[in-house]
C-alpha cells in the first residue's frame, strides 16, 4: 500500500519533532533552555520584520516584474487567462467564475487571506468599476499574496538563520551540566520540558518551509502544492499558527 503523500509528510514531520524531543533530553536543561530562549528571540525579531522587509523588498524589486509575468504569460494570447478576460464585459458572472476556477486551481487562493471567489470578483471589480489594467489587477490581488508569502518567509529564515548560529555557539556553555552527579539527571528532565516547547517551534517553521518549498515550485509539483498541505493533519495544524503572528 503507497501511503498519500500527506501522511507521509506528516510522519516525517513528526519524526524530527521525536528527535528534538530526545536530543534536548540529552542535552538537559540549561542547553537546552539557552537554545529555546534565543531560538523565541530570534523567531520574535523574525516574525516582526520579515513583513515590512518584505514589503520593501516586493515594492522596489518585485512588483513591476509580476505584473509583466501576468501580462506575458496569463494574458499572453495563448495563455490561460486570455479568453476569459477578452470577453469581459459580455462575460458577467461566467468570467468571475472561469478566473475563480484559475485561481483554485493553481492554488493561488491558499495563500491569501480570501477565498478565490472573493478575490476572482475584486479582479473583475478593479478593471469594469475602475478601468484597471488587467495584469496590474491580477497582479495585485492574487499573484501577490503568493510572492509575499514566499519573500517573507524566506526572509523569515534567513534572520532565523543568522541568530541560530550564535544560539548554537551559546549553548555548548550549558552542557558540562550535566557531568554533575544527581543535577545532571533533574537537568535532563527539564530538557525535555523546554525540547517540547522548542518542538513546536521547529514543528511551525519546518512546515513554514514546506510552504515556501510549494511556493518555489510554483505550486505545481505533484507531491508539494497548497492541496496536498491541506490534506496533512499534523503540518495543517502547524500552519494554523501564522494566525497569532504579527
Amino acid at each position: 500500500m503507497v501511503l498519500p503523500m500527506s501522511i507521509l509528510l506528516d510522519l516525517a514531520l513528526g519524526l524530527v519533532l521525536l528527535s528534538i524531543l530526545y536530543n534536548s533530553y540529552q542535552r538537559g536543561f540549561l542547553a537546552s533552555l539557552i537554545s529555546l530562549a534565543g531560538t523565541a528571540a530570534g523567531f520574535l525579531l523574525a516574525a516582526f520584520a520579515s513583513r515590512p522587509l518584505a514589503e520593501r523588498v516586493y515594492n522596489a524589486v518585485l512588483a513591476q516584474r509580476v505584473e509583466r509575468y501576468v501580462a506575458d504569460t496569463l494574458l499572453a494570447p495563448d495563455g490561460p487567462l486570455s479568453v476569459v478576460m477578452s470577453g469581459i464585459d459580455q462575460a458577467g458572472n461566467a468570467a468571475v467564475q472561469a478566473i475563480t476556477d484559475f485561481l483554485t486551481r493553481y492554488g493561488l487562493d491558499y495563500y491569501s487571506s480570501r477565498n478565490a471567489g472573493e478575490m476572482g470578483g475584486e479582479i473583475f471589480g478593479q478593471i469594469g468599476e475602475f478601468g484597471a489594467d488587467p495584469a496590474a489587477a491580477i497582479a495585485q490581488v492574487a499573484i501577490r499574496p503568493l510572492v509575499m508569502t514566499v519573500l517573507e518567509i524566506a526572509i523569515f529564515f534567513l534572520l532565523i538563520f543568522i541568530i541560530r548560529i550564535v544560539v548554537r555557539v551559546a549553548a555548548h556553555v550549558g552542557l558540562g551540566v550535566n557531568n554533575i552527579p544527581l543535577v545532571g539527571g533533574v537537568n535532563r528532565m527539564a530538557g525535555l520540558l523546554c525540547g517540547a516547547v522548542y518542538a513546536v517551534m521547529m514543528g511551525f517553521l519546518l512546515s513554514m518551509g514546506l510552504v515556501l518549498l510549494a511556493g518555489l515550485g510554483k505550486n505545481q509539483w505533484t507531491y508539494l502544492n497548497s492541496a496536498v498541505l491541506e490534506q496533512t493533519f499534523l503540518i495543517r495544524h502547524f500552519l494554523d499558527l501564522r494566525a497569532y503572528l504579527p
